[in-house]
């Protein structure tokens, strides 16, 4: 995998199913669940991830967002490049 490259998304959705159906319909995604969280797989290779909006966020009517994960060499680097320039960084 190369550094500074995506090698994932997933989606923070209000409505999962519809949703689901959605990819399944345009994409051919299938899916496979575990707990509250659903992979999505084109044949055997993982293609993305789905989730129900967490409760926070519907309170602050945050919409629907696809979040992209990015393979980084040092993510303390990163993180303070980001806050430097003016990124929002957010840890749970």
């Amino acid at each position: 995998m190369t550094i500074n490259t995506s090698f994932f998304a997933d989606l923070s959705t209000y409505s999962p199913q519809k949703s689901i159906q959605f990819y399944k319909n345009v994409f051919g995604w299938n899916y496979y669940r575990t707990e509250d969280y659903y992979t999505a797989f084109i044949d055997h290779f993982e293609v993305a991830g789905l989730y129900e909006t967490p409760k926070k966020f519907k309170q602050m009517r945050m919409p629907h967002f696809w979040m992209t994960y990015i393979k980084v060499q040092n993510v303390n680097n990163v993180v303070e490049k980001a806050k430097q320039l003016g990124g929002i960084i957010e840890i749970d």
